[in-house]
């Protein structure tokens, strides 16, 4: 089996029009992380209330 390569993050983490989150990797290509933009909505809304607390 073979090893995933690794790739350098070279930009902040971003949220893109689509709603997915995505970072540019040191090969140039942009990369989703997230690509569920109701998943993302629901991790966003328990981190702030976990920074309200």
């Amino acid at each position: 089996m073979l090893e995933p390569e690794l790739i350098t993050p070279m930009t902040a983490l971003t949220i893109d029009a689509s709603g997915r989150l995505t970072y540019m990797g040191q090969d140039g290509c942009r990369r989703v992380i997230l690509g569920d933009p109701d998943l993302l909505e629901r991790l966003l809304q328990h981190q702030q209330i976990k920074d309200e607390q």
